[in-house]
């Protein structure tokens, strides 16, 4: 089965965490190095499989790598190659409940938890080893119903073997940092074990890799086959504040990068396609920049439209043509009320442009004025804020007026609709959270309200738009520049 198969986006985790499990072998820093190798090579199939398998990439991947993956699969969309559809539930928030610890004699043996996502949930056992400092020995995962007859059998287990267990009920932040010690201590001995590299069972076979029977059992995925897409769900959780137990860290050995590569060598057929089919892009060159000879830039007018949202949710913004698209990131922030804590990118017909970093094809947008890119009405680029979230909004130039002396500063002229709050999952997980604001009896109905920090849903107004109120805050920040965000 090709990867555009797969209709559950948990069993397409699944298969992007054991992809990231080989890829951990080398080491934090050679993993790194991996994946900017391999990221290309899964984005030039430039198939809906290919940009499934980046979507699971960058939901698990840590750091860099799931900013890689992000970054290739919005160069996809650029190229309207649709993500398959379970794609939409990895944005959605990701919440724990029944979180416990099981442990006999004062020694953690078992974390056990729910997850809950886009209506869906599932259940992950972590079973410790004392002998090993607490390690984390193995990972299970569950269908969500399943958890309390496993923990039960457990129970039956310790009282035949006259063993005394005890639940202790843990917050979502406590289970975290205890299944993240015990993850980290399991990462720590297996660097110093040199005696006992890691052992390919467990992983499962490729050729059995959407085998629902091999999925769960002990022949299934294993400790490495689950660990990218257990970390990622911890890292929904909140953090604690405790800190952690600190534990030596070898460095990078050296090992040859292309001949673990070797282990990947028919990395197209995972998702069903052939490399050799990718699109190639042709960026044409960028054109030069206005000078004093050309006269006054003209000003552009700007339909901003909020990729996915439903109903739109839109801006209209007059802003002189020589603005560079820094500064229309700057602009773009205050009329959607982002708050710039995130890499963005503009997706042009001359490339992509922001804070420059060669690794995601960003070049600078410090000196790329949006005339340059955007040469008259009809004109359409995207400009991409949040790698994670992914909040698309697609910039059409309406209309281009001849520009004079005093020109106008930018403004807003119009919109529609109050933007996402920040960090709340992508578009998709933005229309479920206002559900659940909409319905008091909704199991999250309180703790929506809480990460929004309000106290009644009426405080959230998806329809509200104040023109004047962009304008006031765009003006102030003109007049004071160290007040910008």
């Amino acid at each position: 089965m090709g990867f555009a198969e797969i209709t559950d986006p948990v069993e397409a985790e699944i298969v992007g965490s054991m992809f990231l499990g080989t890829i951990g072998f080398l080491g934090a820093d050679a993993a790194e190095e991996a994946m900017s190798e391999l990221i290309p090579v899964i984005e030039a199939v430039g198939d809906p499989g290919a940009a499934g398998m980046l979507a699971v990439l960058a939901t698990l991947g840590d750091g860099r790598i799931g900013e890689a993956a992000a970054a290739g699969l919005n160069r996809l969309r650029a190229h309207r190659v649709t993500a398959p559809e379970w794609t939409r539930a990895l944005s959605a928030p990701v919440t724990a409940r029944d979180c416990v610890e099981l442990s006999a004699d004062s020694e953690a043996l078992v974390l056990a938890a729910r997850f809950d996502r886009a209506g869906a949930g599932h259940a992950v056992m972590i079973l410790l080893d004392p002998l090993e400092c607490g390690e984390a020995a193995e990972i299970m995962l569950l269908d969500s119903g399943d958890l309390t007859e496993a923990l039960a059998e457990l129970a039956r287990n310790a009282e035949r073997d006259k063993v005394r267990l005890t639940t202790t009920t843990l917050d979502p932040a406590e289970f975290r940092w205890r299944a993240e010690v015990a993850m980290d201590t399991r990462d720590h001995h297996d660097r110093d074990d040199e005696d006992d590299p890691f052992d390919p069972d467990d992983l499962t076979d490729p050729d059995d890799l959407f085998d629902d029977a091999d999925l769960l059992d002990e022949d299934g995925p294993g400790y490495y086959g689950l660990a990218s897409l257990l970390r990622a769900r911890l890292r929904a959780l909140p953090l604690s504040t405790k800190p952690k137990p600190r534990g030596g860290c070898d460095e990078f050995d050296g090992t040859d990068l292309l001949a673990t590569l070797d282990l990947l060598t028919d990395l197209p057929g995972v998702f069903g396609g052939k490399a050799s089919a990718a699109p190639v892009r042709s960026i044409p060159k960028l054109p030069a920049k206005r000078t004093t000879r050309n006269g006054q830039a003209p000003i552009l007018q700007l339909r901003v439209d909020l990729r996915g949202a439903k109903p739109p949710i839109w801006r209209r913004l007059l802003v002189p043509g020589e603005i560079t698209l820094r500064e229309l990131h700057e602009l773009l922030q205050v009329a959607f009320d982002w708050h710039s804590t995130h890499l963005y990118a503009f997706d042009t017909a001359y490339g992509l442009f922001g804070v420059p970093d060669p690794e995601l094809g960003l070049r600078s947008d410090t000196k790329v004025t949006l005339e340059q890119v955007a040469t008259g009405p009809g004109t359409t680029l995207t400009y991409t804020y949040d790698f994670g979230d992914n909040w698309e909004h697609v910039i059409t130039v309406e209309d281009s007026t001849p520009g004079a002396d005093g020109a106008t500063s930018p403004r807003c002229v119009g919109g529609r609709r109050k933007a996402p709050p920040e960090d709340c999952g992508g578009i998709w997980a933005y229309l479920e959270l206002l559900e659940i604001l909409a319905d008091p009896a909704h199991a999250e109905h309180g703790e929506r309200l809480d990460w929004l920090g309000i106290d009644r849903p009426g405080q959230h107004d998806p329809a509200h738009f104040d023109v004047d109120e962009i304008n006031d805050t765009l003006t102030a920040r003109r007049q004071n520049p160290r007040h910008q965000k």
